[in-house]
């Protein structure tokens, strides 16, 4: 039977999708007067390549932050991070890249389709590629994989999927307890905090923040506990502190919005004069029909879902 083991974090701020590898940057010895900015900390001249194969002049670096910032005897952890100087004449305040998930890497998001906005406010001030804590090269966590397991061909209750999942989340965080691994450290209050450091870091009386998705919803955290130290904030696919949790009801109050807008243009009307009507047949059929798909699976036999 093929069954899926729970690999469970209950830190708000997951391992990173994107790995962080060597080949992301190529070294560069260069004198830091090349790149016409000041070095902070422990910051490495490096020639930043995205994937597409541009390259441009930046740095990497890093700063140890309480684990918990909570708990005095706390220990330190390691927050990574790219730093691309800025290109104008008058250099603002900080930018700082908050990436969603949360688990993004902003490292990784910065070699993608977002490095054209990278290099571009970069004529606004430094433009900081974070990784957060417990992501990409700022995550020193072993991994947890729980004893918990799903079977992936048999019917299985919401109720029970509930049940598993917390079990799963009870023997990581026991895992991570034994590791001396402060699983409390990992929230997204602590997140916002870690912001706070880098401005110090970066000796900056303010710092702006350019978040997305979940993102949005650390910059909101941040505002929270430093407000009078942020600039400036630029979100998209605003996730409120409070909407998290996506609800059934919410989810129908959306779509009943965009009905709305789907009403004023006649065109878009005729074509979906019911849209939750329409999904609502669709996941019908569905139901009453499911499409089967082959899967390959890690053993070399295929199954059918």
């Amino acid at each position: 039977m093929r069954t899926r083991h729970l690999m469970t974090s209950i830190l708000l701020i997951t391992s990173s999708v994107t790995s962080f590898t060597a080949t992301a940057f190529s070294p560069d010895t260069s004198n830091a007067q090349v790149y016409g900015s000041e070095i902070y900390g422990n910051e490495k001249a490096i020639t930043f390549k995205a994937n597409d194969g541009q390259t441009t002049n930046a740095f990497s670096g890093s700063l140890k932050v309480p684990e918990n910032y909570f708990d005095k005897n706390s220990r330190q952890i390691e927050i990574g991070y790219v730093r691309f100087p800025a290109t104008g004449k008058e250099k603002g305040y900080p930018i700082i890249y908050l990436s969603g998930g949360p688990g993004g890497s902003g490292i990784g998001t910065a070699k993608w389709r977002r490095y054209p906005l990278f290099m571009a406010l970069r004529e606004f001030g430094d433009v900081i590629a974070l990784d957060q804590r417990g992501t990409g090269v700022s995550n020193q966590l072993p991994e947890c994989i729980s004893e918990q397991v799903i079977p992936m061909q048999e019917k299985i209750s919401n109720q029970e999927i509930t049940s598993r999942y917390r079990k799963a989340a009870k023997e990581c965080f026991a895992f991570w307890e034994s590791k001396d691994i402060d699983p409390l450290g990992y929230t997204t209050r602590q997140n916002a905090l870690d912001l706070d450091s880098l401005r110090k870091h970066f000796q900056a009386d303010k710092i702006n923040l350019w978040g997305i998705s979940y993102g949005s919803h650390l910059a909101f955290a941040a505002m929270n506990e430093f407000g009078e130290k942020i600039n400036k904030v630029i979100i998209a696919s605003a996730e409120g502190l409070n909407q998290t949790v996506k609800l059934p009801a919410l989810t129908d109050k959306y779509f009943q919005r965009i009905q709305g807008v789907i009403d004023q243009q006649p065109e878009l009307k005729n074509l979906y004069p019911d849209l939750k009507g329409l999904i609502s047949r669709v996941h019908k059929k569905l139901e009453d029909s499911p499409i089967l798909m082959d899967i390959p699976t890690t053993d070399g036999d295929p199954k059918k879902l």
